[in-house]
């Protein structure tokens, strides 16, 4: 029975990605899902409580704790890490706790020793993909780069971590780094198309959610092929946009730069 885990499934790429892996994948899978709060879960699925297939196992523990993280990860041959922060504030660690969480369970799991070692998929930004043409003016880039800085700085950490084990002699995983643009619409689990794009095109600057968790599910069926690359995810349909949550991200992330605690 093949394994799934989902780090961070209560947050929005988490939710849909764990909404479109119950909706499309076969009944011998099984899913390991890791939270820090189980009853925001299940308000949110609450038909984890009853349902026997896909076989479902929950662990609630913070990312910090290495344990259950090792538990979860055990068997995995996809781990969709969706843990990452938005809200932005100094020294902010998040992305790195679960790259390091993720490269320690991996380590003491042994999956060197594994003919095909797991795929890790990893929450980045589409601002740090220069393969594709997210059509965004060099000004407008140092306006993201200023007042997202916190929250990209702790992201391009954390890609490092993931790198630097992928390129050792005997690597304990593969990774698919995941770009979205801007994303809208965490409420609604109507999609209305993505595409993945890896070469130089255009992609647009807004994707709903539930795209964004289809395409995670669609990369890693294509694992083989995107070992070790950046995706961008771009929409093919119409994006419901929510420009008062992504104005609320710049607008803290301007705060940050401004209050030093």
């Amino acid at each position: 029975m093949p394994t799934h885990a989902i780090l961070g499934a209560t947050g929005s790429t988490g939710a849909a990605t764990l909404h479109y892996l119950l909706e499309t994948q076969p009944e011998d899978l099984r899913i390991n899902i890791f939270v820090r709060n189980k009853a925001k879960l299940l308000s949110a699925f609450p038909q984890l409580e009853k349902i026997t297939s896909p076989e479902i196992h929950i662990y609630v523990a913070p990312i910090t704790d290495r344990e259950t993280l090792t538990e979860c990860l055990h068997g995995a041959e996809v781990i969709y890490n969706c843990i990452a922060g938005n809200r932005s504030k100094r020294g902010m660690d998040i992305a790195q706790q679960g790259a390091a969480g993720i490269i320690d369970a991996l380590k003491r799991l042994k999956t060197e020793d594994l003919e095909e070692p797991p795929t890790v998929l990893v929450n980045r930004t589409m601002f740090y993909n220069e393969t594709i043409d997210n059509d965004m003016s060099g000004f407008q880039r140092k306006i993201a780069e200023f007042l997202l800085h916190f929250p990209y700085t702790d992201i391009k950490k954390a890609e490092l971590l993931y790198r630097h084990e992928a390129e050792q002699p005997k690597p304990i995983f593969s990774f698919i780094l995941m770009d979205g643009p801007g994303l809208h619409d965490s409420v609604s689990m109507e999609r209305t198309g993505h595409k993945l794009v890896l070469t130089h095109e255009k992609v647009g600057k807004e994707l709903n959610y539930a795209d964004f968790g289809a395409a995670w599910v669609e990369a890693a069926s294509r694992k083989k092929e995107l070992r070790n690359r950046e995706v961008a995810v771009g929409s093919t349909g119409k994006v419901r946009t929510e420009y008062s949550v992504l104005l609320g991200y710049l607008w803290q992330g301007l705060l940050a730069h401004i209050i030093p605690w």
